[in-house]
This record gives structure tokens, sequence and C-alpha cells, in this order.
């Protein structure tokens, strides 16, 4: 693989640091690829399952299929979860009524 480029299959967060699943990710980089058992330890010991529940409800971008193993980006991840929140706080300051 190239340099600069990683791959995870799991990972320990650290628990001091708290749940934070935008933490864990922002200590990779944005060209990491990440396997459904590698998010499921970033997400704190969750199910693969749960991973592609995530992904139909939509809270999760879809993978792509490499070595038929279901992977993400750490970037594509990163910039779903952001566009999520955006659209969720547009969302909220429509209904807001204006002063």
């Amino acid at each position: 693989m190239d340099e600069g480029n990683e791959t995870l299959e799991a990972t320990e967060p650290d628990a001091e640091a708290g749940p934070g699943i935008y933490l864990e990710l922002g200590k990779l980089p944005p060209s990491t690829v990440i396997t459904e058992d590698g998010l499921a330890g970033i997400m704190g010991k969750i199910c693969r399952e749960s991973i592609k529940r995530a992904v139909g409800r939509g809270e999760l971008p879809q993978p792509v299929k490499i070595m038929g193993k279901n992977v993400w980006t750490v970037g594509a991840i990163v910039k779903h979860l952001e566009d999520r929140l955006e659209s969720e706080a547009r969302k909220v300051a429509r209904l807001r009524p204006s002063a």
C-alpha cells in the first residue's frame, strides 16, 4: 500500500478520550481505509450488523467492496457525518421563529 494510506481493521478507542467518533477518526489520515470491524471498534465495540443497519438508515455512507469486504475511507465517513449535521442544523434553523 502507498505510504500515507493505512488500513484499519480493529481499534481500541482511548477510554479517557471519551466515545467521540470524531476524536478517533481525527487521529487518522483522511485516506485511511476502514473495514466494518475497524469502524465498529471506533464506534465503541458495536457489532457489524449495527454498522449495516446504520448504513441502511443513512447514518453512515454506503461502503465500497474491496476484496469482498465493506470499507470506507476516514474522509468519506467524516464528510457524510458533517453533511448530515449541517442538514439537521438547517432544519432546526428553519423551525425557529425569527426574532
